[in-house]
């Protein structure tokens, strides 16, 4: 069942929508730095192919990406 949420975080930045047409999440990479997370990007499975979605966020700074 898919659930709505409201925005939360500070001012700035944009909105952004990977879809909603997707099975399942299989992957979340996150990366963080001295000032929080910098991006984050999810990977999903559409008609049994995984499929990555969109980086938001900034990705060419240096940090640890975990994936989940």
């Amino acid at each position: 069942m898919a659930q709505n949420v409201e925005a939360k975080g500070g001012n700035g930045g944009k909105q952004w929508d990977d879809g909603f047409n997707y099975e399942c999440v299989t992957k979340i990479h996150v990366r963080g730095g001295r000032e929080g997370i910098q991006f984050i990007k999810f990977e999903y499975v559409k008609a049994g192919e995984t499929t990555a979605g969109l980086v938001h966020g900034v990705s060419d700074r240096c940090g640890l990406t975990q994936t989940v």
